[in-house]
Order: structure tokens, then C-alpha cells, then sequence
């Protein structure tokens, strides 16, 4: 059935020759992204954009944050992901105390998520 489901996709949405990407809007390829610093993305042609369509984490955290990209290496040198349905981490309980803690006595534990997963879990 999945075999079946892409050759619709493919024959309904044929591809350019630039890319293998099925992007959101099929009528054109975006333009490429090489990088980022700060709140900016660079594109291949070496235009510089405020990046107003990043995420959450970019948002907050900027393109390219030297800081995040260390702590970010340090965890995944000592583990990069368990599921926390099987395995409790020191990270995920510091985060977890650090929560509890801010709510000033209202909340005693934490669901801690990364996608939404939250909603479907109860």
C-alpha cells in the first residue's frame, strides 16, 4: 500500500530535476538555505534574511548559538536519546525540578515532551 501511495504522489506531483524534495508547494523549489547566525539565514546566492519563519527553539535560541551547540554536543557525548517510557536521564530530572520548582508549590511533577506526543499519551 505504501508503494502504491508514492506512485500516486509521484504521477499527481512530478518533480523538478532540481530536487528530490516534495516540498510544500510543488508549483516551484524554494531557495536554498546554507546557514545561519543569530536571527538571520544565508541562501546560496548570498542573500541575508530575518529569519521570521523559525520555530520555537530558533526564536528563542538564534542560528548558530555557540553555547546551545556545546551543552548540545556535551549530552549527546554521554547519551543522545532514550525513550522516557523505559529510562530516566540526570538531565530530564534537572529539567524536571527546575519546572517544579518555578511554579512556586502548584505543580509537584512534570510530562516532559518533544512533539505531541502529550496530547496522545493520556
Amino acid at each position: 500500500m505504501q508503494s502504491l501511495v508514492i506512485f500516486i504522489i509521484l504521477i499527481y506531483f512530478p518533480e523538478t530535476k532540481t530536487s528530490a524534495v516534495l516540498h510544500r508547494d510543488t508549483r516551484f523549489v524554494p531557495k536554498k538555505a546554507i546557514g545561519g547566525k543569530g536571527c538571520y539565514i544565508f541562501l546560496e546566492d548570498g542573500t541575508k534574511f530575518l529569519d521570521a519563519t523559525g520555530g520555537a527553539a530558533v526564536c528563542c535560541l538564534g542560528h548558530g548559538n555557540e553555547q546551545v551547540a556545546q551543552i548540545i554536543k556535551d549530552q549527546m557525548d554521554q547519551i543522545s536519546y532514550c525513550h522516557s517510557a523505559f529510562f530516566g536521564t540526570q538531565v530530564a530530572e534537572d529539567l524536571a525540578k527546575l519546572l517544579v520548582d518555578s511554579t512556586g508549590g502548584k505543580l509537584s511533577k512534570v510530562f516532559i515532551t518533544s512533539s505531541g506526543e502529550s496530547r496522545q499519551s493520556f
